[in-house]
């Protein structure tokens, strides 16, 4: 029997793919909406049969006058349900990277084409509280959160929109699958620093730099994604100009972040200390480079340096990135 609904929902599951491709932009079409009753609407149902039978049997005819009237109800409601949600375009927008495990906030925007407002719209994932759009005259933005668990490209599961207006006797929606196109970084762990040596790879402690062992070698222009602990306040006091304090690394200046120095653990977890010492890097405006099997991202730092690393790690496969 388990093996009988594991093939069933397999098959619904590759259906459905099939049916509902993904997307950046979906247009709520007859082929793209599914309406049932609700249990509203199956008890009205069973009213109706119950009211037929005994308008039959007893050959009342005001029974009988009834039941065909709500019969008629019953078949609007399912025209204006469809009506409610047919023609909708549902766009995604580009979301903010986020690091894996934290939230992200999806931007969509859903967008009412027809003349006629919409009512009671709900969309959501189906685990959580959908949002609601009361009412949807041309566009409404939202924004909806999304817990992410793997690093890589993001790839969201089926959102539900549906509703049951005007009379909550059936239910009208459809799946969603958007993409978003936007990246998870990997989980950053903070291990400490391992340099090349003449005798192998050692750690150099638990900052990529220390303030404390830096020494101070003067002042440059400040740039965009310079780190505002650096910035000279008392100078930009005194003429009204952004300049960084620049250190010299006693350490030794060539910061190479290195797949192969963390031999010994798992892919995943090498990615998220190679993650850690990137945001370190990054915080203290030190340069570095970052190696990974088949990849080299020469030295410098600044916001997009920054990103370029980021990126190469959570779209890292296998040996290859």
């Amino acid at each position: 029997m388990t093996n009988l609904k594991s093939w069933v929902k397999q098959r619904y599951e590759y259906w459905l793919n099939r049916r509902l491709p993904v997307s950046c932009e979906i247009t709520l079409t007859q082929k793209r909406i599914f309406i049932l009753p609700s249990k509203i609407g199956v008890l009205f149902m069973v009213m109706l049969i119950l009211l037929l039978v005994t308008g039959i049997n007893y050959q009342n005819n005001l029974i009988l006058t009834v039941g065909f009237l709500l019969i008629s109800v019953f078949i609007t409601s399912i025209i204006s349900t469809y009506q409610n949600i047919s023609s909708l375009v549902i766009k995604a927008n580009a979301a903010q990277p986020v690091f894996e495990g934290e939230t992200i906030h999806l931007p969509l925007t859903v967008h009412n084409p027809t003349q006629s407002n919409k009512f009671g719209i709900f969309i959501g994932f189906p685990d959580t509280q959908p949002e609601l759009i009361a009412c949807l005259k041309d566009n409404k933005s939202l924004r909806i959160p999304f817990v992410t668990n793997k690093r890589g490209r993001l790839k969201v599961p089926r959102i539900k929109l549906y509703s049951q207006y005007p009379v909550g006797l059936l239910t009208s929606w459809s799946w969603l699958r958007l993409e978003f196109n936007s990246l998870v970084y990997p989980k950053p762990l903070d291990k400490p620093f391992r340099k090349m040596t003449g005798r192998g790879f050692e750690d150099e402690g638990q900052q990529v730099n220390n303030h404390g062992i830096d020494e101070y070698s003067g002042l440059r222009r400040y740039q965009k994604g310079d780190n505002l602990k650096r910035v000279d306040w008392k100078q930009y006091a005194k003429n009204h100009q952004l300049l960084t304090k620049e250190y010299h690394d006693l350490k030794g200046d060539d910061k190479v972040l290195d797949w192969y120095s963390l031999a010994g653990y798992p892919t995943e977890e090498r990615l998220q200390i190679l993650c850690g010492w990137v945001i370190k890097s990054h915080e203290n405006n030190s340069e570095f480079s970052l190696k990974l099997p088949n990849l080299f991202i020469s030295k410098s730092s600044g916001e997009v340096h920054f990103k370029e690393c980021l990126s190469a790690l959570a779209l890292f496969s296998g040996d290859r990135p």
